[in-house]
Protein backbone atom coordinates (compact mmCIF):
# COMPACT_ATOMS: atom_id res chain seq x y z
CA UNK A 1 0.00 0.00 0.00
CA UNK A 2 1.51 3.34 -0.96
CA UNK A 3 1.10 6.47 1.14
CA UNK A 4 -1.45 7.99 -1.23
CA UNK A 5 -3.88 5.12 -0.64
CA UNK A 6 -3.18 4.79 3.06
CA UNK A 7 -5.92 5.72 5.49
CA UNK A 8 -4.86 7.02 8.88
CA UNK A 9 -7.20 6.52 11.79
CA UNK A 10 -7.29 5.83 15.49
CA UNK A 11 -9.56 3.35 17.20
CA UNK A 12 -10.51 3.53 20.84
CA UNK A 13 -12.30 0.51 22.21
CA UNK A 14 -13.57 0.34 25.76
CA UNK A 15 -14.28 -3.07 27.21
CA UNK A 16 -15.60 -4.63 30.40
CA UNK A 17 -12.59 -6.97 30.51
CA UNK A 18 -8.86 -6.69 29.90
CA UNK A 19 -8.47 -10.24 28.69
CA UNK A 20 -6.01 -10.79 25.77
CA UNK A 21 -8.86 -12.31 23.75
CA UNK A 22 -10.60 -8.95 23.81
CA UNK A 23 -7.67 -7.40 21.93
CA UNK A 24 -7.71 -10.20 19.36
CA UNK A 25 -11.48 -9.82 18.87
CA UNK A 26 -10.96 -6.19 17.82
CA UNK A 27 -7.62 -6.35 15.93
CA UNK A 28 -7.35 -10.00 14.93
CA UNK A 29 -4.51 -12.40 15.69
CA UNK A 30 -1.87 -9.81 14.71
CA UNK A 31 -1.78 -6.13 13.81
CA UNK A 32 0.44 -4.35 11.28
CA UNK A 33 -0.09 -0.84 12.61
CA UNK A 34 1.08 0.95 15.73
CA UNK A 35 -0.64 -0.18 18.90
CA UNK A 36 -0.77 2.59 21.49
CA UNK A 37 -1.66 1.29 24.92
CA UNK A 38 -1.11 1.41 28.64
CA UNK A 39 1.08 -1.21 30.30
CA UNK A 40 -1.59 -3.77 31.03
CA UNK A 41 -0.31 -7.34 30.60
CA UNK A 42 -2.95 -8.20 27.99
CA UNK A 43 -0.79 -6.37 25.43
CA UNK A 44 2.39 -8.30 26.25
CA UNK A 45 3.26 -10.79 23.56
CA UNK A 46 0.56 -9.62 21.15
CA UNK A 47 2.05 -9.78 17.61
CA UNK A 48 2.22 -6.17 16.50
CA UNK A 49 4.53 -4.32 14.11
CA UNK A 50 5.10 -1.41 16.51
CA UNK A 51 3.87 -0.52 19.96
CA UNK A 52 3.79 2.84 21.72
CA UNK A 53 3.28 2.74 25.46
CA UNK A 54 1.26 5.58 26.94
CA UNK A 55 3.84 8.03 28.21
CA UNK A 56 1.59 9.07 31.07
CA UNK A 57 2.34 5.67 32.64
CA UNK A 58 6.14 6.05 32.53
CA UNK A 59 6.53 8.00 35.79
CA UNK A 60 4.99 5.09 37.71
CA UNK A 61 7.75 2.77 36.46
CA UNK A 62 10.50 5.20 37.35
CA UNK A 63 9.00 5.79 40.80
CA UNK A 64 9.23 2.04 41.33
CA UNK A 65 12.86 2.13 40.16
CA UNK A 66 13.73 4.78 42.75
CA UNK A 67 12.73 2.35 45.50
CA UNK A 68 15.09 -0.42 44.36
CA UNK A 69 18.39 -0.28 46.26
CA UNK A 70 21.76 -0.06 44.51
CA UNK A 71 23.07 0.82 41.06
CA UNK A 72 22.03 4.51 41.26
CA UNK A 73 18.39 3.55 40.75
CA UNK A 74 17.11 6.50 42.79
CA UNK A 75 19.22 9.00 40.83
CA UNK A 76 18.30 7.52 37.44
CA UNK A 77 14.60 7.19 38.29
CA UNK A 78 14.40 10.74 39.61
CA UNK A 79 16.16 12.14 36.52
CA UNK A 80 13.77 10.38 34.17
CA UNK A 81 10.74 11.54 36.17
CA UNK A 82 12.05 15.12 35.86
CA UNK A 83 12.57 14.70 32.08
CA UNK A 84 9.09 13.25 31.61
CA UNK A 85 7.53 16.07 33.63
CA UNK A 86 9.45 18.65 31.59
CA UNK A 87 8.40 16.97 28.35
CA UNK A 88 4.73 17.07 29.31
CA UNK A 89 5.11 20.70 30.32
CA UNK A 90 6.84 21.71 27.07
CA UNK A 91 4.86 19.66 24.54
CA UNK A 92 2.03 22.22 24.32
CA UNK A 93 4.65 24.78 23.21
CA UNK A 94 5.60 22.54 20.29
CA UNK A 95 1.91 22.16 19.44
CA UNK A 96 1.72 25.96 19.16
CA UNK A 97 5.02 26.65 17.36
CA UNK A 98 5.46 23.41 15.35
CA UNK A 99 9.21 24.06 15.63
CA UNK A 100 10.52 20.58 14.80
CA UNK A 101 14.19 21.54 15.25
CA UNK A 102 13.49 22.73 18.78
CA UNK A 103 11.57 19.54 19.53
CA UNK A 104 14.30 17.23 18.18
CA UNK A 105 17.10 19.01 20.05
CA UNK A 106 15.27 19.07 23.39
CA UNK A 107 16.53 19.01 26.06
CA UNK A 108 19.34 21.34 25.19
Amino acid sequence: MNSSSKTDFALFHGSDTRFPGELESVLGLSYSGVLSCDDFTAYNGYPVTAQQKCQAHLPRHFKTLTKIPGFNHQEVGTKFIDLIDEGFKNYPLFQQTQNLHELLTWPS
